[in-house]
């Protein structure tokens, strides 16, 4: 029924056309890499989806990444943002209630022109992590993960991205959680850089933030040559923002990949912004 909603509800939206004219890829061999909490796309209410679209579509403009993490997106935001984004991007994931198109995903949008996608993977958090829509540790929400290994086209280089949303209630839940992205990474036993994006809704100091960083995971907001920025609470809830909040979105990397900027995007117009979160966004580059 929601589904339905969405659709009937983006028929009325001014599309954002043209966007793919702005988003040409940068000269240098930086990858500019997002994660972004896309806010549960209701069709109706205060901050509906059928409201921030073009919004979203504005600040992805201006951001111009190449590839990006994103969280809770229903299928009709999915199919939205890529009308709105143009040829040029494509995403792949699947929906956590029924791996296919029921509920929210943790999709991956990525430039064509930039990326090849070599390898696609989704897995739930749970002790049953293949069984669709599984979940084991107290948590109400299903949780999942979705990740890829992909190929730069400009550098040849290849490296994997996992995206994921850990719980917002269960502690345990996101421990777990955090703990399962963890083993999958090191089950690859690869030498190629991973890079890991997503809403783990707990900050620096916590269990999950530790579990990564003791595995030789590298925060991009403490390893960035340069912060664009203050360090502003990520989820705003369409309040001012906060300064020294918690920083609940993550990108996390590692093996040989560094991070030459960083900064948390406030865009908004005329005082509205695209979800209750702010996007991070950094500019990582491959090193030998």
């Amino acid at each position: 029924m929601l589904t339905h909603l969405l659709i009937a509800a983006s028929s009325f939206v001014f599309v954002v056309s043209a966007l793919a004219a702005g988003t040409s890829a940068p000269s240098s061999n930086e990858l500019r890499v997002m994660t972004f909490n896309l806010r549960f796309g209701s069709p109706i209410g205060e901050h509906s989806w059928l409201e921030r679209r073009s919004i979203t579509a504005a600040l992805l403009k201006d951001a111009n990444p190449d590839l990006f993490g994103t969280q809770e997106g229903l299928i009709q935001q999915l199919k939205d943002m890529q009308h709105d984004l143009g040829d040029d991007y494509a995403w792949i994931g699947v929906a956590r209630n029924d791996g296919k198109e029921e509920g929210e995903h943790s999709a991956i949008f990525y430039r064509k022109s930039r990326l090849e996608v070599l390898e696609v993977h989704n897995f739930w958090l749970s002790d049953t992590p293949e069984v669709v829509g599984s979940k084991s540790w107290g948590n109400h929400v299903i949780r999942m993960a979705t990740w890829a290994k992909l190929r730069d086209k400009k550098t040849g280089q290849e490296f994997y991205c996992f995206n994921t949303h850990l719980d917002h209630q269960v502690e345990p839940a996101r421990q777990k959680g955090a703990a399962l992205i963890r083993d999958r990474i090191d089950a690859l036993k690869t030498d190629l850089p991973v890079i890991v994006t997503g809403d783990f809704n707990c900050g620096a100091t916590s269990v999950a933030h530790k579990t990564f960083m003791d595995d030789g995971f590298k925060d991009t907001w403490d390893t960035a040559r340069e912060n664009k920025g203050p360090m502003i609470g990520t989820y705003h809830g369409y309040k001012p923002p906060k300064k020294n909040g918690e920083r609940i979105d993550w990108i996390l990397t590692k093996g040989k990949v560094e991070c030459d900027s960083i900064h948390i995007d406030t865009f908004e117009q005329k005082g509205e912004h695209a979800s209750d979160h702010f996007p991070v966004m950094c500019e990582l580059r491959f090193v030998k």
